[in-house]
C-alpha cells in the first residue's frame, strides 16, 4: 500500500513539473522588480558623493524602506518554499544556491570590502533548498489541517525569532555564547562587528521558506491550484512572468549592472 501511494505522489509530482504556475512567475518578477529599484538606490546612496549620497543614505534608513526591502526577500524566500515540490534534485540545486552566494561574497568583498554581502538571500535560500529535502522525506504525507498549522507556526517562529541577530528577543537577552563566529552568523546569530549589506541569515528566514512550503502541502491538490495557473497575454504580466522565469540569471546579473551603470553616471557628473 505504501509503495503504491508513493508511486502515485510521483506520478503526481512529475504532472505538476510540466504545468506552469503563471501567477508565481508574475509575482516572483514583480518581486524581482522591487529588489532591482531597491539595489539602484542603494547604490545612489554609495557611490554618489555628498550630499547626494547622503540624502539617499538618509532615504535608505527610513523604517518605511527597511520594510520595503525586508518584504522583497519574505516575497522570495515564501515562493521558494511554496514551488519546492516542483523542482527536481533539491540537493543540487541547494549546493548550486549556495555556491552562487558565496561567489557573491566574494565579489563584493573585493569591490566593496567595508560593506561587502555575507550570508545574503542566496545563501539562505541554497540553505533552506538542502534543509527541506531533508523534511520533505517524512512530510509529504501529512494530513491538510496538520499542514496548515505547521505553516502558521513557521510564521510566529520567524515573527518570533526576526530580532534574534539583535542579541535580543522580545526583552530577553540571549546568551552571548551564540554570537561567536561567522558559523554562528549563518545561522543568525552574528558576533559584534559583523557588517553585512545583505543579511539572511538561516534562522529566523528558513521558517518563511518553511511557511510556503507547508502551504503548498496544505492546498496541493486543490482547485485552490487552479487560479496560479491563469495566463494573462497583457503586455506588463507578460514582462513580469518572463523575468520570473528567468529570475536567478537577472538575479546575478542586475547588481553589476545597476553598479556599472551608476559608477559610469557618478564619473561622467563629479569625474570620480
Amino acid at each position: 500500500m505504501h509503495s503504491r501511494l508513493l508511486l502515485l505522489h510521483r506520478q503526481v509530482t512529475h504532472m505538476q513539473q510540466r504545468i506552469r504556475y503563471h501567477v508565481i512567475d508574475w509575482i516572483r518578477g514583480l518581486a524581482l522588480i522591487n529588489m532591482i529599484a531597491y539595489h539602484t538606490l542603494w547604490d545612489i546612496a554609495q557611490l554618489f558623493p555628498t550630499p547626494v549620497g547622503y540624502n539617499y543614505t538618509q532615504f535608505m534608513l527610513e523604517p518605511s524602506v527597511h520594510v520595503w526591502q525586508q518584504s522583497i526577500g519574505f516575497t522570495f524566500l515564501f515562493v521558494s518554499g511554496f514551488c519546492f515540490c516542483f523542482g527536481s534534485k533539491p540537493l543540487i540545486r541547494g549546493t548550486q544556491l549556495v555556491l552562487w552566494g558565496t561567489l557573491i561574497s566574494i565579489v563584493t568583498f573585493i569591490v566593496l570590502p567595508n560593506d561587502p554581502v555575507r550570508f545574503g538571500v542566496l545563501t539562505v535560500l541554497g540553505f533552506g533548498t538542502l534543509l527541506l529535502a531533508l523534511i520533505h522525506a517524512w512530510s509529504r504525507m501529512l494530513p491538510r489541517i496538520v499542514s496548515m498549522c505547521a505553516a502558521v507556526l513557521s510564521l510566529l517562529i520567524f515573527t518570533f525569532m526576526h530580532d534574534a541577530q539583535t542579541g535580543v528577543v522580545w526583552g530577553v537577552q540571549l546568551p552571548q555564547w551564540l554570537y561567536h563566529d561567522s558559523f554562528t552568523a549563518v545561522l543568525g546569530f552574528p558576533p559584534s562587528g559583523f557588517i553585512s549589506s545583505d543579511y539572511y541569515p538561516i534562522i529566523p528566514f528558513f521558517f518563511v521558506m518553511l511557511a510556503g512550503y507547508f502551504v503548498y502541502r496544505s492546498v496541493e491538490g486543490t482547485r485552490a491550484m487552479a487560479i496560479l495557473t491563469v495566463h494573462s497575454r497583457d503586455f506588463l504580466s507578460q514582462f513580469l512572468e518572463w523575468i520570473g522565469r528567468h529570475s536567478l540569471i537577472i538575479y546575478l546579473l542586475h547588481q553589476v549592472i545597476i553598479f556599472a551603470i551608476v559608477r559610469i553616471i557618478v564619473f561622467a557628473i563629479y569625474g570620480l
